[in-house]
């Protein structure tokens, strides 16, 4: 594994809480064939291939080109604030400043050398919100901009970070922006340089927290499994009903910690299960089932409004463009089976039930 990959500001985050990961993530990278990580990927070639204006990927969805419009609405605006403006686009950058052996690719950066301002747009395609305080992958690309154009702190007015996640229904808005001020910036760095020294060390610590959720080695940590089989003990203690507020405040943000942790090894041995299940591996009470798709036209549009006109029914309403809305209609559920298809969805876990397996050796009996 190269060194970009072991110590990418993508888990910069998990270091600042747990220097460990770093060992613990290159031991167990991420899975090629998550599922998540293919549709963040594609997301991004689809916003590189409009930056330049180059043919879309296979496989993009309206979603993705609704959040690449967003995506360079935000890119132009900060483009359109000076006539000197020098920006990355996907590049590549070292943070020597952090660490001799730290590195990464910041979605976009631009320095306006007029105004003496950095900016650090990312992008995230996921559902679950990214908060944009301290957060310590910008951080660490907003040190790497500095490495690169060789800016010091002296020569800056504001450092602007901003989390782009058109996914993300939040109160804030799908564009956050948090601004630094140079000396901030400098401070945050003093930190950062301890946690990626100490996370270079052998015996660097393990410990648990809510960054857990995004560490690909979640399912092989015997730290964060005490933690949860903890949480779970923790969580039938009796307590009394009328608590007082301040009890109340501690054992909310107690719960909501111990919901953090259960979540982030929940989803890690379901991601090891589900590909143990995929190479053949039986596992006791759980099965894969294919997901499906929606229903979908597989014949030109023009054929099927003409079919339609041909059976005597209006389909050519944006209400009735779909092959369900079709059928309600009034067109032949059997005609429209021959002009529309459903694709297969995702592979997802279950739980086996074992009524079901019975039912299945009894009919066959």
């Amino acid at each position: 594994m190269s060194v970009h990959a072991i110590l990418a500001p993508s888990s910069a985050s998990r270091r600042m809480q747990c220097p460990g990961s770093r060992v613990m993530e290159a031991t167990y990278p991420q899975a090629e064939d998550d599922p998540r990580a293919l549709e963040g990927t594609l997301a991004h070639l689809v916003n590189q291939a409009i930056f330049g204006n180059k043919p879309l990927p296979d496989g993009h969805t309206e979603e993705m080109l609704e959040g690449a419009d967003l995506w360079m609405d935000v890119i132009t605006k900060v483009l359109a604030r000076s006539e000197s403006v020098q920006f990355g686009f996907e590049q590549w950058l070292t943070i020597y400043s952090v660490h001799s052996e730290c590195s990464g690719t910041p979605d976009f950066w631009s320095y306006d050398n007029e105004n003496k301002i950095i900016d650090v747009v990312d992008y995230k395609f996921g559902h679950r919100y990214v908060d944009v305080f301290e957060n310590w992958q910008l951080l660490e690309y907003a040190i790497g901009v500095c490495d690169h154009i060789k800016v010091f702190r002296n020569d800056l007015k504001v450092i602007r970070l901003t989390i782009v996640q058109p996914r993300c229904y939040h109160r804030e808005g799908p564009v956050r922006t948090w601004e630094v001020t140079p000396d901030d910036l400098a401070k945050y760095m003093t930190r950062l340089q301890k946690s990626e020294s100490e996370s270079m060390k052998p015996d660097c610590p393990v410990r648990t927290g809510s960054e857990c959720r995004d560490c690909s080695a979640r399912h092989a940590c015997t730290n964060l499994q005490r933690e949860a089989f903890h949480e779970v003990e923790m969580s039938v203690v009796n307590a009394p009903f009328d608590l007082p507020a301040n009890v109340q405040s501690w054992e909310l943000r107690k719960i909501k910690r111990a919901i953090d942790i259960l979540k982030a090894r929940e989803s890690g041995l379901e991601n090891e299960v589900l590909a143990k299940l995929k190479q053949g591996t039986p596992i006791a009470g759980w099965r894969t089932e294919q997901g499906m798709g929606r229903e979908k036209w597989s014949k030109p549009i023009d054929e099927v409004l003409a079919l339609g006109q041909m059976m005597g029914v209006d389909i050519a309403k944006p209400s009735a463009i779909t092959p369900k809305q079709a059928i309600k209609a009034g067109l032949s559920a059997e005609i429209v089976s021959q002009y529309s298809e459903t694709p297969k969805g995702e592979i997802k876990l279950v739980e086996d039930d074992l009524n079901r397996a019975r039912l299945i050796f009894k009919d066959q009996s």
